[in-house]
This record gives structure tokens, sequence and C-alpha cells, in this order.
């Protein structure tokens, strides 16, 4: 008998009933594409007939039931992973919903649909948020940037790189930018980095994350697949320059489009981590 559940596969979304080799797990899934959303709540074009027929969901990638080996009921809230030291939502203003971070904007910045209720929208001009200098902000020993980000211009048609976040430092380097590839690149401490193989595209929402641990790795994840991934020797120095979104405060580079969502965990967050943020928004 099939159980009302669903099966997510980063490569297919929501998909038919699948077995995963090696681990036992069958998922008997409704053919539609969905997400789930903050809180548990199912998004997909039949939204509505499905909640009445799906009781639970059972969220697979790559073979690992991401719940734990307990399905994620319906309803049920999808919570932040420990260690989030700030949580950016751009819900109008530029305040940190989780802490004291909050940012200022600094030249054009305005607000437009997001991923998740409104974004910080970007014209390519050179505008910014910028969240001043706090302990709580400095990078130590590892570190995890999170952001959603949508361009309306490719870094490739444009000519130059553009800037997601980070906190800029001749030497000392601590960003996500789009590079004229179209791919995301993550630096940390004097130009050491760490490429996606994704080519954005205009018009997308992509979720891009960086994970930092001094001395050890750096690795970048694209839509919660992880792809690529570095050993490094160096370390990030301390530093009061601010953290910034949509352009550095010292190279430029600005923005042209929307980013949403903006996290700053003081861990590396494991891959089932970062795939639970992904899949909840």
């Amino acid at each position: 008998m099939c159980p009302d559940a669903l099966c997510w596969e980063p490569a297919l979304g929501w998909h038919g009933k699948k077995a995963f080799p090696g681990t036992g797990a069958v998922g008997c899934c409704v053919t539609s594409v969905g997400r789930l959303t903050r809180g548990g709540q199912l998004k997909a074009p039949e939204e509505e007939a499905m909640r009445s027929i799906i009781s639970r969901v059972s969220l697979f990638i790559a073979g690992l039931t991401l719940t734990g080996g307990c399905p994620l009921a319906l309803g049920q809230s999808v919570t932040e992973p420990p260690d989030l030291v700030s949580l950016w939502t751009a819900e109008g203003n530029p305040h940190d919903s989780v802490g004291t971070n909050h940012g200022q904007l600094q030249g054009p910045v305005a607000y437009a649909a997001g991923r998740v209720g409104e974004a910080f929208t970007f014209d390519g001009s050179g505008g910014r948020v910028e969240i001043p200098y706090s302990p709580s902000l400095a990078v130590s020993s590892e570190a995890t940037l999170m952001a959603w980000v949508s361009l309306d211009e490719l870094p490739s048609l444009r000519g130059q790189f553009m800037y997601v976040l980070g906190r800029s430092q001749s030497g000392n380097d601590f960003d996500i930018q789009v590079e004229t590839d179209d791919q995301a690149k993550f630096y940390v401490c004097a130009g050491v980095s760490v490429s996606g193989t994704t080519a954005l595209r205009t018009g997308t929402w992509f979720h891009l994350t960086a994970t930092y641990r001094a001395g050890d790795r750096i690795e970048v994840y694209v839509n919660a697949t992880k792809e690529g991934s570095r050993a490094i020797h160096c370390s990030v120095a301390g530093s009061s320059s601010p953290l910034t979104i949509g352009a550095s405060s010292v190279w430029g580079r600005p923005w042209n489009g929307r980013v949403d969502q903006v996290r700053l965990f003081s861990r590396v967050l494991s891959e089932r981590e970062i795939a639970l943020v992904y899949l909840a928004e």
C-alpha cells in the first residue's frame, strides 16, 4: 500500500514512486512539482487538493531521509538550525530578525517581491545594505553564509563580477560573488576561492551557501547541492570592516537583481541542515 508521501530530489523536484538503492527507502509520491514553505505547508499548483490527500511528507535527498527517519507532517514547523547569528529577511527594512545586527541602506536599494515575502532589490548602480561591525559578526574558526539570489542582468553580459554578500578587505576576503562565467564563487583569506558549477540565469531564484572552516576547507552549494570543495591552509583574520549585501564596500561590483533571506551562522552547517533550509523556502 502506497503511503501518502512525497519524494524530493534536487534534479527532479517532487516526483513519482522511487526506490533509493542501498537504503531500503521507497517513496510513493504525488506527480506534481512543489516545495515545502516555512511552517511545513506545501506549495504546488494543486496545493489545496494535495493538502486534502497528503497527511505526511517524507523528504529524501540522495537516499537520505532528511528528517532523521521521521516523516515531516504538514503543518510541522521547520526551525532554523542552531548557531544562527543573523537573518536579514528584507521585509521592508534592513533589520536583523533574530539579533541586533541591523543594516543601513547605502545608495539606491529598494524592496520587491522576494523568495519569501519581500527581498532587497538592487539596480546595478552600487547601492548596498551595510551592517556595521559587531563582535557577533566576527568570523573566527568557522562560518556559513547563505542567501537566495535572482539576477536581472548576467555578469557575463555586463562584463563584471557581481557581489552577493560578505566582508571586504584587501588580502582578507570573506565573500560570495557571481563572476563573469555566471557561476557563484566564495573567497576567503588572500584570494583563496572555490567555485560552483551552475551557470545562474536571470529571473530565477537560486539558493547559495558557502561554508568555511579555518585551516581546513571551504565549500559552495547551489540549491542545496555541493558543487565545489577545496582544502585550505589559511584563516580569515579579524576585521572591523562591515558586512555588506549587494555591493562590496571596497571593490564595488554591484548586484543587479534581488537578494533575500540572508543568513550568517557561526559554524559549518551540515549538508542535511542546508537542505532543510533550502526546502523550507
